[in-house]
């Protein structure tokens, strides 16, 4: 009876001793530190720009029967400050002076050309208005290695936003044959070329929540209901190189007919497999201020 009292007396004095940790952690935490975490949750306030986190790749084939990326995702990032933060690591200098040190600084160190300055000049005047929020982006379409140098000013106000983002290496080449994602409704989705054709093979439908099981069965479950929402890639027979040289001859015919349109394939005719296919006017993944529905269309299929 005597050992007994002791272990209840031994383990209650664990339980105090351990319950006096969580209480001394809980005031460090919550008293203590709170402005440190307080702004720690507003670096980490971020809008979520997209709503596609991924999706499967498109590959050209080289001569010597390697793939090549024709469309891939990228990581993207979005440069944000704090300025309720910005404004409170202010000491010594006046408002003028911090925003224009910090327009230099970025300026400098992401080498923005004289348009991008400009832009960034305007969302830097727009920080005045903005005091007491938490969350304010200044530059869009960062890539890995800026993020980088962003991360190594170790500055608290500022924060990245990452989100992937549909990447065409080639830029025109054959972007007619490859397509191009957008809007569909309120999400994204193939809209043109192979992105539109195989939308379904392409698409990743994340789950929120979900287990091993579920993705068992469910995989298996759409093997043996529906071949044709199988999530996958797309290998194309297109070989960048002819695709190419007929691009570019085929703007030269265009140049010197005076045609509104003009277009060519080349075909391997023994089985049948496109090997380049180019149409001029085409379009420019990068140029998103060509909205001409025409020169998106592929006239050769």
């Amino acid at each position: 009876m005597i050992i007994f009292t002791n272990r209840i007396r031994v383990l209650s004095l664990i339980f105090i001793f351990v319950a006096c940790i969580l209480i001394i952690k809980l005031y460090i935490v919550q008293v203590v530190n709170h402005e440190n975490y307080l702004n720690l949750g507003d670096r980490q306030y971020i809008k979520k720009n997209s709503n596609i986190n991924d999706r499967g790749d498109i590959f050209f084939t080289k001569k010597d029967g390697t793939y090549i990326v024709a469309a891939t995702m990228k990581d993207n990032y979005t440069l944000y400050i704090n300025p309720k933060s910005f404004y409170k690591s202010m000491v010594g200098k006046t408002e003028d002076q911090s925003l224009g040190d910090l327009k230099n600084k970025i300026s400098t160190l992401l080498k923005l050309d004289k348009d991008e300055v400009s832009e960034f000049d305007v969302k830097i005047l727009k920080i005045r208005d903005r005091k007491k929020d938490v969350y304010f982006e200044l530059i869009k379409g960062l890539d890995e290695n800026d993020q980088i140098l962003i991360k190594e000013l170790k500055l608290d106000f500022l924060g990245l936003g990452k989100e992937k983002k549909r990447y065409y290496p080639g830029n025109e080449l054959a972007s007619n044959v490859i397509g191009t994602i957008g809007f569909k409704e309120n999400i994204i989705a193939g809209r043109y070329g192979l992105e539109k054709q195989y939308e379904n093979t392409l698409a990743r439908h994340s789950k929120a929540y979900s287990n091993f099981f579920v993705d068992l069965f469910s995989t298996a479950k759409k093997v043996i209901s529906d071949k044709s929402s199988l999530e996958g890639n797309i290998y194309t027979t297109i070989e960048p190189a002819v695709q190419k040289e007929l691009e570019k001859k085929v703007l030269q015919i265009n140049d010197k007919q005076g045609s509104d349109l003009t277009g060519a394939i080349i075909m391997d005719p023994y089985t049948g497999e496109i090997i380049a296919m180019a149409k001029v006017p085409t379009f420019s993944h990068k140029d998103d201020k060509d909205f001409d529905i025409s020169n998106y269309k592929n006239d050769m299929v």
